[in-house]
């Protein structure tokens, strides 16, 4: 039986199918490979590494930042571009040792978390920040709204 070689046309033509399925399958992983849980994920990493410029650029342009420090009785909303400022005042304000989350749920393009903070505070005590944790995303894994709400706020 003889084999048909294929042309030099016929492996240019393999060759395109080859890249355009590869460049497809990554464009499909790029939108929906993050899910919202794992973006939170990548999100508590980049704070817990105290990053506030990689903290910033994962947030859309219209997001809302809120914190309730219901210790200190503060509420703060940050919009747009002063969340990258809320982030420095919080890293000048607590210097991370420990951050451990404990306990998330995923609902659609929203997750709830319990989170635990030990830091070293700029008033140089150790403390533990326990957090109720929200977060929203858009399609494209931008944050659209994030609420921290610190239930309490101990030394150790």
């Amino acid at each position: 039986m003889e084999r048909v070689r294929p042309t030099l046309k016929q492996h240019l033509s393999y060759i395109a199918c080859a890249m355009g399925l590869v460049l497809t399958l990554s464009l499909y992983r790029s939108s929906v490979g993050t899910t919202p849980l794992s973006a939170a994920q990548n999100h508590w990493e980049a704070i817990a590494a105290e990053n506030p410029e990689l903290l910033a650029s994962r947030y859309s342009d219209g997001a809302v930042l809120e914190r309730s420090y219901g210790v200190l009785d503060l509420d703060k909303v940050y919009q747009g571009q002063s969340i990258y400022q809320a982030w420095l005042e919080f890293f000048e304000q607590y210097q991370i040792k420990n951050f451990r989350v404990i306990k998330q749920k995923q609902h659609d393009r929203r997750v709830e978390a319990e989170i635990q903070i030990t830091a070293k505070s700029s008033r140089g005590a150790i403390v533990v920040l326990s957090m109720s944790y929200e977060v929203q995303f858009d399609q494209t894994g931008k944050i659209v709204k994030e609420v921290w709400q610190a239930d309490s706020e101990v030394s150790v």
